[in-house]
């Protein structure tokens, strides 16, 4: 039972580690490194000329480009089904959020939300600098990041004033109180838009968005100060989305919160016909959507978690390298505006979803979760363009233009950095350099120890004279030396290294020949002698044959023994007879005789030797004696018994 156990064991680990070598490329599949020489961040200016006017005309179109990118690459890569090859670029095809369409008003004033309980929520949870971002690291260089997005349409109703422009002649508008807007911080007015979104003329129409945000950790950088409903803490940014249609119709009543149209506004008429289409209107000037974001950071290696940005806390990370890693991510999320609000102020209207059923004014269907399917798509391309920019920053800008404005690695720290960011390609092979090492170091191993193994042990066995037979019989149970013992028993040799590994003959050694006089049953036999006539004397062997060129008869002496060469099956003590001892005469055939000859002998019955037997017959003094000719196969003749 142990061996089986040892056995099994052995058997099972080859099986386990035949799955984890295949690991060795497969885990990392196609996964490669990038290194580019104009590797390294875009700066927020010019840094050889400071050139405002080429930052706004250089960079910010840039950006817009990156937006416009990211918008398409969440469109056919965020869905679960896609399957096109653009989307094998970054490490991970999307970054997966967990998403409830039935969260809580996200402000503290819970009376500003439309509802209260059919609001969206979209939680990250804590994603890998490593594992998600493709930034190579050692673990304790990583770090962790969690981005938090909730969603309301809000209530207007008690939150907007009519304004009439008395001296001028500009229309009515209504006024939008959720905080005092930068230009005028004494006031709550946040946004202003005409109070009348009817036109005779639909054809052309289109949405309009507007954008305002706070930023809880930097208030300096906002555009309103939220009233207090909508503030909810100093660690969390705000901002406001303002939509209006006043050009558009709605061929069917549109009961999603944010694209509110219910109230028929008038008719179509078709330019190819008589017939007049009911349409629906917005059912307020501006629909107002806010939304609250939340970032949270992670030490890989202490676990701790703040929301406040660590950008040069040293006592937050534990290495330089974490440090630096951050600051790559900080500029890439910060510095190229992948936050929301940043990216609907690039991109505008053209974010909108609902637009693609939109012709010259005249909105189609729209799902009564509309606003919910835009926030999903937008915090989408916040990530599409949050991975796009991470790699950016390691093969350079795909905008050739932009290499100027490239700060470079200063110092070995921000070099390796730059050399260790991962993406997927086809075009290289990628292996895990340990998984390999430990492969070779343990199959080297196993190697040495198989071909080692049983000479040392077989060594100090055969000093120390242990077990003899056990090692013995695992010696000739071998292949070679289960020949060699198969030729000695036709007394053919001699041989040297009959303990050792391999056998050998001496030279000019003669061998067993294959006896195939019964096809189903072949045998071994000594080889025919000589054609020679005359007698040969084998040094080697220490043997004389003797032959006779009138008879079918050979002796071959060995030493003190005379054998006559047998014939297949036959015993060999039955033909051996002491040289010297008289024997009967006998009678042979002659090579020309065709027919089996009966001869009569008594055989020498040596005295340390059994009684040797032919099959079943018991008669002991049975003898077979093998005629050999040198130029016929051996005949085998049947004695008679004895007088």
């Amino acid at each position: 039972m142990p061996f089986i156990g040892i056995t099994a064991a052995i058997t099972g680990s080859f099986y386990i580690a035949s799955i984890f070598s295949s690991q060795i490329s497969t885990a990392t599949g196609d996964e490669v490194l990038v290194s580019s020489p104009d590797c390294g961040i875009i700066a927020a200016w010019d840094v050889k000329t400071g050139s405002d006017q080429e930052y706004h005309q250089t960079i910010r179109q840039y950006f817009s480009r990156l937006d416009a990118a990211a918008s398409s690459y969440a469109q056919q890569c965020y869905e679960d089904s896609a399957v096109n090859q653009q989307c094998a670029i970054f490490v991970q095809k999307k970054l997966e959020a967990v998403i409830s369409t039935n969260a809580s008003c996200p402000f503290p004033g819970k009376t500003i939300c439309l509802e209260n309980a059919s609001n969206i929520h979209v939680d990250t949870g804590f994603l890998s600098s490593h594992t998600h971002l493709g930034m190579n690291a050692a673990p304790k260089n990583r770090f962790e990041f969690r981005r938090v997005l909730e969603c309301a349409p809000l209530a207007t109703d008690g939150y907007t004033a009519l304004r009439n422009h008395t001296n001028s002649t500009l229309p009515t508008s209504v006024e939008y109180q959720y905080g005092g807007h930068d230009l005028s911080p004494q006031s709550n007015v946040t946004y202003e838009f005409p109070a009348s979104n009817i036109m005779e003329d639909t054809r052309g129409g289109d949405y309009i968005i507007d954008m305002e945000n706070y930023f809880g950790d930097d208030p300096s950088g906002s555009t309103y100060m939220p009233i207090p409903a909508l503030r909810r803490d100093n660690r969390t940014s705000t901002f406001l989305v303002f939509l209006s249609a006043p050009n558009v119709s709605f061929l069917q009543p549109s009961y999603d919160d944010w694209f509110s149209a219910r109230q028929l506004s008038g008719t179509y008429k078709a330019l190819n016909g008589d017939q007049s289409i009911p349409v629906y209107g917005f059912d307020k000037p501006v629909s107002v959507l806010g939304c609250t974001q939340n970032m949270y950071f992670r030490n890989s290696n202490t676990r701790e978690i703040t929301e406040n940005y660590p950008l040069a806390d040293m006592r937050f990370w534990s290495s330089a390298i974490q440090n630096e890693t951050f600051h790559k991510w900080t500029a890439a999320h910060g510095g190229m505006s992948t936050l929301e609000d940043s990216i609907l102020a690039s991109q505008g209207i053209s974010l909108l979803g609902a637009r693609e059923t939109l012709a010259s004014g005249l909105q189609g269907y729209l799902a009564p979760d509309q606003w919910q399917q835009e926030v999903l798509h937008w915090h989408q391309v916040s990530m599409a363009k949050l991975q796009r920019t991470i790699v950016e920053q390691a093969t350079g800008p795909s905008d050739p233009t932009m290499t100027k404005f490239v700060e470079r690695p200063f110092n070995s720290v921000t070099k390796q950095i730059c050399h260790s960011q991962k993406i997927r390609s086809t075009a290289y092979t990628s292996f895990s350099v340990l998984g390999l090492a430990i492969t070779l170091t343990v199959g080297g191993f196993i190697i040495i120890l198989n071909v080692v193994a049983e000479p040392l042990l077989g060594y100090i066995q055969q000093k120390r004279r242990l077990a003899p037979y056990r090692r013995l019989e695992w010696i000739t149970n071998e292949t070679l030396q289960l020949q060699r013992m198969a030729h000695e028993e036709l007394s053919l040799g001699p041989w040297k290294g009959a303990t050792g590994t391999i056998p050998i003959t001496a030279p000019n050694a003669r061998l067993a020949v294959l006896d195939t006089s019964d096809e189903q049953h072949p045998i071994l036999a000594r080889p025919p002698p000589s054609p020679s006539p005359e007698t040969e004397k084998d040094q080697t062997l220490g043997t004389t044959i003797h032959e006779d060129e009138d008879s079918l008869t050979a002796r071959v002496s060995f030493n003190d023994k005379e054998r006559i060469p047998r014939a297949p099956g036959v015993a060999p003590e039955i033909q051996t007879k002491v040289l010297g001892q008289s024997e009967p005469q006998s009678k042979t055939c002659t090579s020309d005789s065709p027919s089996p000859i009966s001869a009569q002998s008594t055989p020498h019955q040596p005295e340390d030797q059994p009684p040797a037997s032919l099959g079943d017959n018991n008669n002991t003094n049975d003898n077979n004696i093998a005629a050999v000719s040198p130029s016929k196969p051996a005949v085998i003749l049947h004695s008679q018994p004895a007088g």
